[in-house]
């Protein structure tokens, strides 16, 4: 599917550049709560080891992020493994406002 939603651009302190989308549609929200309710399931029965909260950290990174400094192949993996934490954290805070946004 072709991406005709709008995007901005947003630049690390590192100069690390992400294109992203600049909302979630309902379907994909659903598919993020779909894991953190999964996780609660588990911690009912004991079984959780609060994984979920990443994995749905990644999976909204993956259905926002178009591009990371100008590619679009295995963005999740690289921003796991390839950026300093700190340039990490700055990119998660945007994807969270997009997942979460403000009410006004």
């Amino acid at each position: 599917m072709e991406n005709t939603r709008p995007t901005l651009t947003f630049e690390t302190t590192g100069g690390n550049k992400i294109v992203y989308k600049t909302f979630i549609n309902k379907l994909e929200e659903r598919e993020i709560a779909e894991i953190y309710l999964a996780a609660m399931d588990e911690e009912k029965t004991g079984i959780s080891s609060g994984r979920a909260k990443f994995k749905a950290d990644d999976r909204a990174m993956e259905l926002i992020i178009v591009s990371l400094n100008g590619s679009t192949e295995d963005i999740v993996n690289k921003l796991n493994n390839e950026l300093p934490t700190v340039e990490y954290n700055q990119i998660s805070e945007v994807i969270k406002g997009v997942v979460e946004p403000k009410k006004n």
